[in-house]
């Protein structure tokens, strides 16, 4: 990993999984900031965003269409129930940010949330 992406003072290496898939990440919310976090998503190597995840569904067609690899839903629980999915970034509403969290860490998903909790 270069330099200017590595955090100071953190061993990157322990986070490594494994059997060196790419991180499957879901991305929930994607109405004002979402979109940008998840075109900084896709640039990454080494990581598949496998969900978008939105309750508006012109919204998420329209995300769906630009990016058909990933799954398109309106129901938060398929990215919590699938096994495969290894982190959820929320970038929804401020008021719903706890109870998602909640729920993903609850579910085992690593979690990013666009702050505040």
């Amino acid at each position: 990993m270069p330099a200017e992406r590595r955090a100071q003072g953190v061993d990157l290496k322990r986070f490594r999984r494994s059997d060196e898939r790419p991180l499957s990440v879901g991305v929930v919310g994607l109405g004002y900031w979402g979109p940008n976090l998840l075109r900084g998503l896709m640039e990454q190597p080494g990581v598949d965003v496998s969900y978008v995840c939105d309750l508006d569904e012109e919204c998420l067609a329209n995300v769906g269409r630009r990016y058909p690899g990933a799954t398109a839903t309106s129901r938060y629980d398929d990215l919590l129930d699938d096994r495969r999915l290894d982190a959820v970034l929320i970038a929804t509403p401020v008021f719903t940010h706890f109870e998602l969290a909640a729920s993903a860490l609850t579910a085992g998903k690593h979690t990013f949330v666009e702050k505040p909790l």
